[in-house]
């Protein structure tokens, strides 16, 4: 699924030297520096970010800029918040194609939207999405849980990001995961998600949706070591 290049090789370039009337070609070779996106290239948001204390997350300009994008640097989505460095992120759901575009220069490649409403997440470069639709007070669907988990741990869908206008519905998943890929306590998988939520506690029905869960399933039970490296 993974589109990625990395630019990397050898130029040559002919420089042309006149010495005592004679004109000589000398072949000069110049090795290009090994990296997915040269230093001018660099989107200024994304160098802001990289100054950051929050980890970012790793941008391939060359695949945004070849979607389309008219500019990398948009308007910052509220609530962003770097769950796995340079795997997985959530925030709000972006207001406008601005956002959109915002999340997509964080390096964000696929989307969980969480929203009820479906967006065209095709034409801000995005290459694939799971929709799991998770109201504010509500729980997710058993159904949906499972694929979700695996989602999010798949090396073609790196980085991933949990997008949604709910914000305990956001926190309520990533409580989940913490509990049941991350391997935390319940406990602290709860205090996860009051944090995420702004510091209000989960509704009661998302707290005994994922005691429900613990009591049928280990920590750290559905992480896939093939690719995942677990954060935090």
């Amino acid at each position: 699924m993974s589109a990625k290049q990395n630019v990397n090789g050898t130029t040559r370039l002919v420089a042309a030297v006149r010495d005592a009337g004679r004109l000589f070609l000398r072949l000069i070779a110049l090795a290009a520096a090994a990296a997915t996106v040269s230093a001018q290239a660099e989107p200024t948001s994304l160098a802001r970010v990289r100054t950051a204390t929050r980890p970012a997350l790793a941008v391939d300009v060359g695949r945004v800029t070849a979607a389309g994008a008219p500019t990398l640097d948009g308007s910052p989505v509220a609530g962003f918040d770097v769950i796995w460095a340079g795997r997985l992120s959530t925030s709000a759901a972006p207001a406008d194609a601005s956002q959109w575009w915002w999340l997509r220069g964080q390096g964000v490649n696929t989307i969980v939207n969480l929203d009820a409403l479906m967006y065209d997440f095709a034409q801000y470069g995005f290459e694939s999405f799971l929709w799991m639709p998770v109201g504010a007070g509500e729980a997710p669907a058993d159904e949906g849980v499972q694929s979700f988990l695996k989602f999010i741990q798949l090396c073609d869908n790196k980085p991933a990001h949990i997008s949604g206008g709910a914000r305990d519905g956001r926190a309520t998943l990533v409580a989940l995961l913490r509990y049941a890929i991350d391997a935390w306590t319940i406990e602290a998988a709860l205090a996860e998600g009051q944090r995420l939520n702004g510091d209000a506690p989960l509704s009661p029905k998302q707290v005994m949706w994922l005691l429900g869960w613990t009591a049928s399933h280990l920590p750290g039970s559905e992480r896939l070591d093939s690719c995942l490296l677990i954060g935090g």
